[in-house]
């Protein structure tokens, strides 16, 4: 499911880099092919392993024989599916937004801007975090019947889980008009790691399966987030200085 996903927002974004192909900034360095290609190979990687660290759990679940406790996983995780898929919308609204500000005000007002759009996700998310505790294993039940229902302690973490996935969206969009791509690949590749760590971790310490899973995504996509915030941060300074250099 993840991987359709995947491919479908693939798809999706290579139309829109079409249309706006005129007003992107351009590659560093230069229009070189094998320029193109190494930010190409960074952009792709960090797209898949974002899409393997969603598949963690399940594969976990599947490790410890836990086929019931995968279905449940499975059908309370569309949560995350469909947030993602607004972070997604939200990412390519932002990234000519961001771009702009880039040009126009400088990187400090692209760091405001960004600032700004996460805290705003943050409220919202922890708003909706209160129902999906509450409500969360009825409307499970309901959809799927009896045997769905995942626990507080699960909804709990998918909830948090959720609030992360907008704010490391937000500031991928400023690694990507910044054409920190490298920085991107390797959030992802951190974040993938912290997942299957958390995971084990869990396990080892004896925590429910289900449980365990939803804990490892949590990290993973909370890692995600805060790697997102330093990397963009750390590139926007560089920009700061590097326009402060070249206007002496």
């Amino acid at each position: 499911a993840y991987a359709g996903v995947s491919g479908v927002m693939c798809v999706v974004a290579g139309v829109l880099v079409g249309r706006l192909r005129g007003e992107l900034p351009p590659l560093d360095p230069s229009s070189s092919i094998l320029g193109v290609l190494r930010a190409s190979f960074a952009v792709t990687s960090a797209q898949v392993l974002s899409s393997l660290m969603m598949s963690v759990p399940v594969w976990l679940l599947i490790y410890l024989e836990r086929l019931s406790d995968v279905g449940r996983y499975s059908g309370a995780s569309y949560l995350l599916t469909v947030v993602a898929l607004l972070g997604s919308s939200l990412q390519t609204i932002l990234l000519t937004r961001f771009r702009r500000s880039l040009e126009e005000t400088g990187a400090s007002s692209v760091f405001t801007r960004a600032r700004s759009t996460s805290l705003s996700a943050l409220l919202v998310g922890a708003v909706l975090m209160l129902p999906v505790v509450l409500l969360g294993d009825r409307v499970l039940v309901t959809v799927y019947g009896e045997g769905f229902a995942v626990g507080r302690v699960s909804l709990l973490l998918f909830a948090l889980s959720a609030v992360s996935i907008p704010i490391a969206y937000v500031w991928n969009s400023v690694l990507l008009v910044v054409n920190a791509f490298r920085a991107q690949a390797l959030t992802s590749f951190v974040s993938i790691a912290a997942t299957v760590g958390a995971g084990i971790f869990s396990v080892v310490l004896g925590a429910a399966p289900l449980v365990a899973a939803t804990f490892s995504v949590f990290v993973g996509l909370a890692v995600r987030a805060l790697l997102s915030y330093i990397e963009a941060r750390k590139w926007l300074n560089r920009e700061v200085e590097r326009r402060t250099a070249a206007a002496r």
